[in-house]
């Protein structure tokens, strides 16, 4: 007779995932509950001030409906979506707003060229906070629930060849961070910084040595616990966090190709010549059928789809090069610009713009989403080969990349639809001391504003509440037989679960501690 833990293996093993087009059906209650967000927001004062009332739906739409849509709901998506719509509406016109400036009519005031600084080149912006805050959100919950019946297996990771919301996941989160670490690299382009420089991988390996720390925490720990593992996912000893501390600075050692190469290209070159390796050599029989003998061996997985990550990695810088900044620059869809290029292109007369390669965030996205949908389309009916998240192929990293480049279009078109005209207007005029405070000051208070609490809390705190998620994982594991469990005690450990999570950041928020 079988142990727990090889009951629990087995459960998670072998699996062959599901259809694309479910998990786009099942995940768009992500973006619907960003919809009723705002749509609250605009219509009634009930986020206006912390309440009781306003937590809780807070609470509901952001963490609540995700853990549905991945459980209870999974089978009917479209059912959930209407629960989510019908109240908020209602509530809507219930509760009508007061007040004689509406939230989303406040006014910034014009942001000078002249004296334009990184942070003001590079402001947070409310819909990629809900867009990264969701996707983790998303993490979170599946890191636990599928070790209960009430996930369905579909949703889990595959074992090598097929498409899972959870192998998803883990591509969404590499892509997200490579999205925000272009943040560093448009504002060195900025202020025309050195491409690479030995204190800025020294700097990166500081940066991500906390990670490397978790990743060596948990492989003891496993192994020390006895705790249920999946080898063939990344390895004997490697895990996710091992993946993500080394993806940082080897784009940085990469970082002198970019002056020469765009962040889009060199992407699609590393994804492209790592597939020609898989399948023209022997690396593709290496890592699926080889035995485990020594320390590479026994990591293939997670050694050898470090490239197919790191192209993803590189498809969120290529994609950041456009949607950070707060305006339009020459050539954005592939190249960031210095300071000097920024205040030449805004000054110059509109038909040399159009001759440019600048593009809105919105139509950047359009364009990406546009290709890598395509190229997966033609590759995929042609190709002998299908999505591998274990080997982390090409038609992997198109799938990853042209999900996140959609969705993405899908929260600026709902942060352009409530938030019209928002757009910074500048001036070549310098700004006075008291403008350019009450600049900034408007901004923190637009991005406040336009960010649900809860997801703000959790942007601010995310690898440690990621962390928290890890650790209550193997906790409620440990002490409780998850495949056992009914549908309805699964549900109530779960919302007890992603309440532990939201509460923890929350408080971490009232506190002001910020550990990004």
């Amino acid at each position: 007779m079988s142990t727990l833990k090889e009951r629990k293996e087995e459960f998670v093993s072998d699996l062959t995932g599901g259809s694309i087009s479910e998990i786009y059906v099942v995940t768009f209650v992500s973006l619907l509950s960003y919809i009723a967000w705002c749509w609250l927001k605009q219509r009634t004062s009930v986020f206006d001030t912390r309440s009781i009332l306003g937590s809780l739906l807070d609470f509901a739409l952001n963490w609540n409906s995700l853990l549905l849509s991945i459980t209870l709901y999974s089978a009917r998506p479209l059912t959930l979506n209407v629960l989510i719509i019908l109240p908020c509406l209602a509530l809507s016109f219930i509760k009508w707003k007061k007040g004689n400036e509406p939230s989303n009519r406040h006014i910034r005031g014009a942001l000078s060229l002249q004296s334009l600084s990184v942070k003001q080149f590079l402001p947070h912006k409310p819909f990629i906070t809900v867009y990264r805050s969701q996707m983790m959100v998303i993490t979170c919950l599946a890191i636990l629930a599928v070790d209960f019946k009430i996930f369905p297996r579909r949703f889990a990771k595959v074992e090598t060849w097929g498409t899972s919301l959870m192998d998803l996941g883990v591509g969404s989160f590499v892509f997200s961070m490579g999205l925000v670490s272009c943040r560093s690299v448009l504002a060195a382009t900025f202020t025309k910084s050195k491409t690479f420089t030995a204190s800025q991988l020294i700097h990166t390996l500081v940066g991500v040595t906390p990670v490397f720390v978790l990743g060596l925490f948990r492989s003891i720990s496993v192994k020390s616990l006895d705790y249920q593992e999946h080898v063939t996912e990344y390895g004997k000893h490697w895990n996710f966090f091992f993946t993500l501390g080394f993806l940082p600075p080897i784009a940085v050692l990469l970082s002198p190709l970019t002056k020469f190469i765009p962040h889009f290209w060199l992407s699609l070159l590393i994804g492209g010549f790592y597939e020609f390796i898989l399948v023209n050599t022997n690396l593709l029989h290496y890592i699926l059928l080889a035995p485990r003998v020594d320390l590479i061996s026994d990591n293939k997985e997670g050694i050898f789809s470090l490239f197919g990550y790191l192209s993803i990695f590189l498809g969120g810088q290529a994609t950041g090069l456009f949607l950070l900044p707060v305006c339009k620059t020459r050539n954005n869809l592939f190249w960031p610009s210095s300071k000097n290029e920024v205040v030449r292109f805004q000054s110059s007369p509109h038909p040399f713009k159009l001759l440019s390669l600048s593009v809105s965030p919105f139509q950047g996205l359009v364009y990406l989403a546009t290709f890598y949908h395509v190229s997966f389309y033609v590759i995929n009916t042609c190709y002998i080969y299908t999505v591998s998240r274990r080997v982390a192929n090409l038609l992997y990293i198109l799938w990853v990349c042209g999900y996140n480049t959609t969705f993405l279009a899908g929260y600026v078109l709902v942060d352009q639809y409530f938030w019209p005209n928002s757009d910074v207007k500048f001036t070549d005029q310098p700004l006075t001391p008291l403008q350019e405070e009450r600049y900034n000051n408007v901004s923190k208070l637009i991005y406040v504003q336009r960010t649900p609490p809860i997801l703000h809390a959790l942007n601010n705190n995310s690898l440690l509440i990621f962390l928290a998620a890890n650790l209550s994982t193997g906790v409620i594991n440990m002490a409780l037989n998850t495949l056992d469990c009914t549908d309805g005690k699964a549900i109530v450990v779960l919302i007890g679960y992603e309440l532990f999570l939201a509460s923890l950041s929350g408080l971490l928020l009232y506190f002001n501690i910020v550990i990004r």
